[in-house]
C-alpha cells in the first residue's frame, strides 16, 4: 500500500513557504532525503516524523486501519475568553476560563498532564472537585 506520507509532508512544506533545502537543514538530513520521503521513496523514521512536525508546526498521525497520514496544528485554536493549557506533543488542549488557573498547583497540573489521558481525567475531577467544594 503506498503512504500519502510524503504528499503532507510536501503539502506542510509548501504550506510554510520552505524550500526543500530549508526543511533539510531544519530537521538535520540532506536535502535527497526530503525529495526521497515527498516522493515516497522512503519514510521517515518515528523520530525523523517527530522532528518534522515540530519544524512545521503539525502532529503527524496515522491511522492503524487505513494506514493513511494526517495532521493537525500544534498550535491551539483560538476560543474567545478561555485559557488553552497544551497536553504534550498530543495535540490535545484543555480550556479554562480565566483565572481559573490560578486556583490550582501548575507543576502538579504539567506532571499529571505528562501521564498521559488518565492522569487528564483525574486533573479534570480534581478541578470540579476544587470548584464544587465550598471556599474558606
Amino acid at each position: 500500500m503506498a503512504s500519502n506520507l510524503g504528499k503532507l509532508i510536501r503539502e506542510q512544506r509548501r504550506q510554510r513557504g520552505l524550500r526543500q533545502e530549508d526543511l533539510a537543514s531544519a530537521v538535520g538530513r540532506y536535502l535527497k532525503t526530503i525529495g526521497n520521503w515527498e516522493r515516497g521513496s522512503t519514510q521517515p523514521s518515528s523520530s525523523d516524523i517527530a522532528r518534522l512536525g515540530e519544524v512545521l508546526r503539525v502532529a503527524f498521525h496515522q491511522d492503524p486501519e487505513t494506514g493513511d497520514w494526517s495532521t493537525h496544528p500544534t498550535e491551539p485554536p483560538r476560543i474567545e475568553g478561555a485559557v488553552p493549557f497544551a497536553v504534550d506533543g498530543s495535540g490535545v488542549y484543555l480550556y479554562f476560563r480565566p483565572g481559573f488557573l490560578d486556583q490550582i498547583d501548575h507543576d502538579a497540573l504539567d506532571e499529571a498532564v505528562s501521564g498521559g489521558r488518565r492522569e487528564i481525567y483525574r486533573i479534570v475531577d480534581e478541578i470540579r472537585r476544587r470548584r464544587d467544594s465550598p471556599r474558606t
